[in-house]
């Protein structure tokens, strides 16, 4: 497998102000979980990338505003992960920039391409064994079919999008079907292609995204743009494996997933955070005790509250030994637990955590969240009140003088 890396890495918010309120209030919080800028976070990112075999690595990085000390900095550790990567700088952004990335890629005999377009999404698993009985199923079923690949981000977002009766697949992608489901991922037909960037792409797909007519001065930050230039009747079918387990995760969480129907809450399933100590490979567990420690990473699954919320009596995270990732053992330098705990009671709430988590995952269909509060609910509402105030030509008018003074949509 091909890791193909391809970020600009900045701290400049290009959301809304208030988009991810609730995170800022995390990150602000004086606990493991407080705020980290995007070039430790980027980094923290491929050292999980590292526990992956790969063939070849490309990293094509832009740092904004350019900083020649920290582009130093990050290109000394991407050589520590990886001795022979082929670094580039300057992040792509135009069609034939993606093409010449292509032609690297095409004189390898590997035929997989994982396309990393964000860099905050790290490989949190405990183990190889989940990502590689998706490629597995991916290397099968790209001998019957032209087009394949496997998403392996944004969870729990590939558990609802092939599935009908949930939110994400009725509004987005409706004619998209399950063909097969095990206990590892599902398979599914999606008629019209998949376009989001993180992908694990065979060439024939990735060379069918580079290749798709674009003009050269169109401005494509990833190549799920490539897409607006496409006449929707002519994009081709694909064959998606989606992971029924987490691999990689949102470094952020998905707090900003509100009412969409498979809103997991901060709460249950935080963001997540830098152990101190990661780089140094002094990272310091405390397990299973009642106060939180400065400098350590604090586990304990009986409590209520994490730090975010409760920097005194809260916990960093709720899981037990055997679930703290891979990339991380390799880097951590002590472990205490406490022998007081009660270890098989700390293990039993780890596992009832888990169960709660997988019902917040599975369980968000179109019957059973607020409706009120959906992106469904408020697309079908302003649709209808427009279409019967646009009926009123005084009312029409205002509309469209709204929509040009201020550069909206209504």
């Amino acid at each position: 497998m091909i890791l193909y890396f391809d970020n600009r890495i900045s701290d400049i918010q290009l959301m809304p102000a208030g988009f991810y309120s609730e995170l800022e209030r995390i990150r602000e919080s004086d606990s493991n979980y407080r705020f980290q800028d995007r070039l430790a976070v980027t980094m923290y990112c491929l050292a999980s990338h590292a526990e992956i075999s790969w063939s070849q690595v490309i990293i094509k990085y832009e740092i904004v505003p350019k900083d020649k000390k920290k582009q130093k900095i990050f290109e000394k550790f991407v050589r520590e992960l990886w001795p022979k990567a082929t670094i580039i700088y300057g992040q792509s952004t135009r069609i034939d920039q993606y093409r010449e990335i292509y032609g690297i890629i095409n004189k390898s005999k590997d035929n997989w391409v994982f396309y990393a377009a964000n860099n905050d999404h790290p490989f949190m698993s405990v183990s190889l064994d989940a990502l590689n009985k998706c490629l597995k199923k991916a290397h099968k079923l790209s001998k019957k079919h032209k087009y394949v690949s496997v998403v392996y981000s944004h969870f729990p977002e590939p558990l609802h999008m092939a599935r009908a009766g949930m939110t994400i697949h009725d509004i987005g992608f409706p004619g998209s079907r399950i063909i097969e489901e095990n206990k590892s991922n599902i398979v599914a037909f999606y008629p019209k292609g998949y376009t989001t960037s993180m992908q694990i792409a065979n060439k024939n797909l990735f060379n069918h995204w580079v290749n798709v007519p674009v003009p050269e001065s169109a401005p494509i930050w990833k190549l799920e743009n490539v897409y607006n230039y496409f006449p929707k009747r002519k994009r081709p079918s694909q064959i998606l494996i989606l992971p029924k387990k987490e691999l990689f995760a949102h470094f952020d969480g998905y707090s900003h997933n509100k009412g969409t129907g498979y809103l997991v809450p901060s709460s249950l399933v935080p963001p997540l955070f830098i152990p101190p100590g990661f780089f140094e490979r002094k990272i310091k567990i405390a397990y299973g005790y009642d106060k939180i420690r400065k400098g350590w990473v604090n586990i304990n699954p009986l409590k209520k509250k994490y730090s975010f919320e409760d920097t005194i009596n809260g916990t960093d995270l709720k899981i037990s030994l055997k679930d703290i990732p891979l990339f991380w053992k390799k880097r951590i330098k002590k472990t205490d637990i406490n022998p007081k705990a009660n270890l098989k009671e700390l293990e039993t709430a780890a596992e009832e955590r888990k169960r709660k988590i997988e019902n917040a995952y599975y369980r968000r269909t179109w019957w059973n969240f607020p409706f009120y509060e959906s992106y469904v609910y408020q697309f079908r509402m302003r649709n209808l009140i427009k279409r019967i105030l646009s009926t009123i030509n005084p009312v029409k008018e205002w509309i469209k003088n709204i929509e040009v003074k201020y550069k909206i949509k209504l």
